[in-house]
């Protein structure tokens, strides 16, 4: 009984994984497959070549948003420093998955190269506050 009941809620758990995100039906994601010395390994990645031909070549895709992570940088305001876990995320990534935000848009958030878009417990932490854009 108690195992039927954890592949129930591990079902469960993952029919219903992002699915609070807007358009998570129409998210795919790219894997590939390499073989290494007859070895097959599978990533969650693909080439930038990939997403070029991607936005060129299949009218049918709206956004390429490649994200790769976990990845652990230093954030530093002042003399507080934190090593949050994050991803490195593509300039459409919001424009795929619909997070909510507190401050900024959606569209813009991600256009500059050096840009960070943090939760309001990570702009908490460093700041003390969520009101940090451009900060």
């Amino acid at each position: 009984m108690a195992v039927a009941l954890l592949i129930g809620l591990w079902v469960r758990d993952q029919y219903r994984w992002d699915r609070y995100l807007g358009g998570f039906d129409d998210a795919y994601q790219i894997k590939t497959t390499r073989n290494n010395k007859g070895e097959m390994h599978t990533f969650s990645n693909s080439s930038m070549a990939l997403w070029d031909a991607l936005r060129r070549d299949v009218p049918e895709v709206a956004h390429v948003a490649p994200a790769f992570g976990p990845v652990w940088n230093m954030l530093g305001v002042g003399t507080k420093s934190l090593y949050p876990e994050g991803l490195v995320v593509g300039s459409e990534f919001l424009d795929v998955f619909g997070f909510p935000m507190v401050a900024g848009d959606t569209h813009t958030a991600l256009k500059d190269v050096n840009a960070i878009v943090l939760t309001e417990s990570m702009a908490r932490a460093l700041f003390g506050s969520t009101d940090v854009l451009h900060r």
